[in-house]
């Protein structure tokens, strides 16, 4: 099941944002004549980078409803063929994943 404790850190997850944001198509900011994220201001580069973290946290506990709802789905296919002994624990993966889902809930304050 999922591991809390392997979840990248702060520092990692702002390593990561940020080389996405230097490697994004120009196209993808606000507008196609906006700066490359290299060469915006130190200023503007931490608020580009922290509203990314933002959007993040923020649809964080959606994919883990998602992934909670579609091991229930597989375990409910193992029930209806009749599989007594699964591949995996589907029922297990979902109660980890809705409780990844209220955590992060929790963190956002909601």
């Amino acid at each position: 099941m999922l591991d809390a404790s392997r979840y990248p850190t702060h520092g990692q997850r702002r390593t990561f944002l940020t080389a996405y944001l230097e490697h994004r198509a120009p196209h993808a900011s606000a507008s196609a004549s906006a700066p490359a994220f290299a060469d915006l201001s130190p200023a503007a580069h931490e608020r580009e980078l922290v509203a990314l973290e933002n959007a993040v946290s923020a649809w964080g506990p959606a994919s883990h409803a998602m992934w909670a709802l579609w091991g229930l789905v597989q375990a409910r296919e193992d029930v209806l063929a009749n599989i007594a002994e699964p591949e995996f624990d589907y029922i297990g993966y979902a109660r980890s994943r809705m409780a990844s889902f209220y955590r992060e809930l929790a963190i956002l304050g909601t």
